[in-house]
């Protein structure tokens, strides 16, 4: 969070936020009136340019909403929208088949028939839930301008850091492709972090901490989930049969709030704010528990 308080980026988002608040009611209103789902304080982050980097407790069906409501309030809200997601890039023909198809039975089968849906390690990515985003936003693109709505697949599973470098360039190349688009990206909330480091390795460089080097102007707002507790399927270990639904608790300070909160002292902090979900809710595996190695 430091790095978007501080230094020229740090004014950059200071400078829209502040041109913003003025156009945040008018947005909130565009964004009721589309249907789209109201999300506190997300209003004044609908603007050309800015990427929101949503970090999520993989297998839930919050954080998958969280990203559906970001998407519809920005096409709403007239701003192109281009969305992110923490999947194996080689999976981007039957995504994209997916989107520009009726959403019928027959479609949705062939998108499942893809190895992404078969890993024996279900870690939560390829849950029911994101199957219903990804369903959600072949509707929201179908009834987009034309141009106005991108999905973006961010993965190439790598050892190390190696994957978080790859998902850094995946989402440069990218802004530097569509500027004037609304960004969320969608990972887990360690490749959102804007630190460099962790308690397990103090030199580990997550995507987010390397995006911002690669591009110090981009406008980046990095959110971490937050939630007072419930469930997700996760997996607590290294085999298959150590992912399935999994009791979590959070901090009692986010019982009861909802939206997104930037944070008001942000020096040093990893990320720039939080978006709160409520109790979170697991969502299993999409075509089952387990499937032959994708």
């Amino acid at each position: 969070m430091s790095k978007l308080t501080s230094g020229p980026i740090g004014c950059i988002l200071a400078a829209l936020l502040s041109i913003l608040s003025a156009q945040s009611l008018a947005a909130a209103a565009e964004t009721a009136a589309a249907g789209c789902p109201d999300v506190p304080g997300l209003a004044p982050l609908l603007a050309p340019g800015t990427a929101i980097l949503a970090g999520e407790m993989h297998g839930t069906r919050e954080a998958p909403s969280f990203v559906r409501a970001v998407a519809c309030s920005g096409l709403a809200a007239g701003v192109p929208v281009t969305v992110a997601l923490e999947i194996d890039r080689a999976e981007n023909a039957a995504f994209q088949e997916f989107l520009r198809s009726d959403g019928s039975e027959a479609a949705r089968a062939r998108l499942l028939a893809s190895p992404f849906w078969h890993r024996k390690f279900q870690d939560g990515r390829s849950s029911e839930a994101m199957l219903g985003l990804v369903d959600d936003l072949r509707r929201l693109s179908a009834g987009a301008a034309p141009g106005a709505f991108h999905l973006l697949l961010l993965d190439r599973p790598q050892p190390g850091d190696q994957r978080d470098q790859a998902m850094a360039e995946r989402l440069a190349e990218a802004i530097d492709a569509r500027p004037g688009d609304l960004f969320v990206a969608l990972t887990g909330n360690i490749h959102n972090r804007l630190q460099k480091g962790m308690s397990w390795n103090e030199e580990l460089e997550p995507m987010a901490y390397r995006l911002h080097r690669m591009r110090p102007d981009a406008r980046l707002v990095s959110l971490d989930m937050a939630y007072p507790g419930g469930s997700a399927w996760v997996c607590f270990g290294q085999t298959p049969e150590d992912c399935k639904a999994q009791e979590l608790h959070g901090p009692e300070s986010a019982e009861g709030r909802s939206g997104v909160e930037l944070s008001k002292d942000p020096e040093g902090a990893p990320y720039s704010g939080r978006y709160f979900t409520g109790p979170i809710s697991a969502s299993p595996p999409a075509v089952g528990e387990a499937g032959p190695d994708g």
